[in-house]
């Protein structure tokens, strides 16, 4: 996470805010985020269930896009990485907890 945080806050966000401010530099940077994210939004089901669902997969596009959104407003109002490298540890963590009590409970 912290290495994410680093390229997409450290660095990305904060070449975009350079050029295009720092509302659009957390919105085209939240974009990014998702896009880069395209591999497990839509390879990740098939690897699990063998099949892909492309309603599900531009959803959680989506969903992607608005987390790196909310790390980004992080990042843009602290001026730090910790508050987002924080916020994106406890979404991973709450993902990882929820699909665990789904499968085994």
């Amino acid at each position: 996470m912290f290495i994410e945080e680093f390229l997409y806050r450290g660095v990305i966000q904060s070449k975009l805010e350079r050029v295009f401010g720092t509302n659009k530099g957390w919105f085209y940077g939240g974009i990014i985020f998702g896009l880069a994210h395209i591999s497990a939004n839509f390879f990740a089901p098939i690897w699990i269930a063998g099949t892909v669902d492309m309603t599900a997969g531009l959803l959680m596009l989506g969903v992607q896009i608005v987390i790196g959104f909310w790390y980004g407003i992080a990042y843009a109002k602290t001026r730090r990485l910790l508050p987002s490298i924080i916020i994106h540890y406890l979404a991973d963590f709450f993902i990882i907890y929820l699909a665990w009590f789904i499968l085994f409970l």
